[in-house]
């Protein structure tokens, strides 16, 4: 047996051992977890034996939270709506998402213990990729595995998935140390990122409705034929060939078809979760409202990124008063696509645009303004978990109003007028505990799922 066959069948070996001993999919995801989080207490010491400890404890991590969705019988990415053990699968994504987030933090304690520049930075970029990517994942057409094997490691060398990540930090973490595992980390999630945004929407093309084509008339001798190539309107159509006269009689030519129009539609199941990886609160609701849903989504998204990232390399700190609230200001204007049907061919980057310009938001605001990098990293770690929520929960197969009033306007306008009035700190606080009973409230609610599931 190879090195790769055994890994891949450890897993199935740790589902047989929960299934004998009566455990369910959400006690194995709460192992899972708590492996995860012990991991992150190791990686925080710093030294070398502990970075080996912290390596095994991640990898027993990951390896319960694969058998807490083989217990699910779900994969997350190909949830459908009313599976009895969807909620299960929800909750093992959850966590094992928060073990790797809580494993960055370890790496950032221990680099800063050793006084290694630069590790919190590094561990809020690697956040700020997975969340985007995972975002990315969510709204968009699944794509096909390789047919080769040449192409199944290729695509997966690309896509950066979880174990990858886990094996990446198992392998460094204990030899090389904090900062170079993280500079790994965000390196190979911008190739992943920049792979995922060369994907395909969930769009399938439909005829929005075809005429038949018209038959060609009878042979008129010494007169005009009747324009029956003509538009609806009365004018000549442009692209009729003109007629032939022969001997005074005119043939005229036979019309071409008309062109049937098409129209891009996504599933409601995939349109619902792409609605909800917007996580509009109820201020941009409101202006989509106003417009009636004909603002386009994409480019005000676009252009309050590119904003934010502006300010973010000229610095936060150095503009004076509610400059601080241009990025928000310039995003708002993607709350007018709120109600968009978000059927054009690029609309489905729209809920990661608009994530990636909230979260360099807080990030550079926080770094800016010296906000402890453990809160900065906390608040950012929990949006990244709050739109894994969003992205894994199953909803109805129609897009409903938003379940928060404080959505990612309302983030990045409690951050930016912490700042303003000189308490950002305090602000960074009321944010975290705010997303945290978001995020407690849905894993609360797939864990309830999964007990009525396991009822049935």
């Amino acid at each position: 047996m190879s090195v790769p066959q055994a890994l891949d069948r450890l897993p199935g070996r740790l589902t047989g051992w929960a299934v004998d001993r009566y455990l369910t999919p959400a006690s194995v995801s709460g192992i899972s977890l708590a492996l995860g989080l012990c991991a992150a207490a190791w990686f925080s010491a710093g030294t070398t034996l502990d970075g080996v400890n912290g390596a095994l404890a991640l990898c027993a991590s990951y390896l319960a939270s694969c058998a807490a969705r083989r217990l699910a019988g779900a994969d997350v990415g190909a949830m459908v709506a009313g599976t009895a053990s969807a909620g299960a699968g929800a909750l093992a994504e959850v966590c094992e998402t928060a073990s790797e987030l809580a494993a960055y933090a370890g790496l950032a304690v221990g680099g800063y213990e050793a006084h290694l520049p630069g590790t919190w930075e590094l561990a809020v970029a690697a956040t700020i990729l997975l969340a985007v990517r995972r975002t990315l994942v969510a709204c968009r057409r699944p794509v096909p595995a390789g047919r080769t094997s040449w192409g199944r490691a290729l695509r997966w060398v690309l896509t950066c998935p979880p174990g990858g990540r886990i094996a990446l930090i198992a392998v460094t973490a204990p030899f090389w140390g904090a900062r170079v595992t993280l500079l790994a980390l965000l390196e190979w999630g911008i190739v992943a990122t920049c792979y995922a945004l060369a994907g395909r929407g969930p769009y399938r093309v439909v005829p929005a409705g075809a005429q038949a084509p018209q038959p060609s008339p009878a042979p008129v001798a010494g007169g005009p034929v009747p324009s029956e190539t003509a538009d609806p309107a009365g004018g000549a159509d442009p692209a009729a060939p003109p007629p032939t006269v022969l001997s005074g009689i005119t043939f005229a030519a036979p019309a071409r078809p008309r062109e049937p129009e098409v129209r891009a539609v996504a599933d409601p199941q995939a349109l619902a979760t792409l609605m909800a990886c917007r996580d509009d609160g109820s201020l941009a609701v409101r202006l989509g409202q106003l417009v009636r849903g004909e603002f386009v989504p994409l480019p005000p998204a676009v252009a309050g990124l590119a904003a934010t990232c502006f300010l973010a390399w000229l610095g936060m700190r150095n503009l004076p008063g509610v400059l601080l609230l241009t990025p928000l200001v310039v995003m708002l204007l993607a709350a007018f696509g709120s109600t968009h049907p978000h059927d054009g061919r690029l609309d489905w980057l729209t809920p990661a645009v608009l994530l990636a310009g909230q979260m360099v938001y807080l990030a550079t605001v926080g770094f800016s303004f010296r906000i402890p990098a453990s809160v900065t990293f906390g608040v950012c770690a929990l949006t990244a978990l709050r739109y894994v929520e969003l992205a894994t929960s199953v909803r109805p197969r129609a897009w409903h109003p938003p379940d928060t009033r404080l959505g990612w306007e309302g983030r990045m306008l409690v951050a930016g007028l912490g700042a303003i009035l000189g308490i950002p700190t305090v602000g960074y606080l009321v944010l975290a505990a705010y997303l945290a009973m978001l995020v407690c409230g849905g894993a609360a609610a797939s864990y309830a799922e999964a007990r009525a599931a396991e009822r049935r």
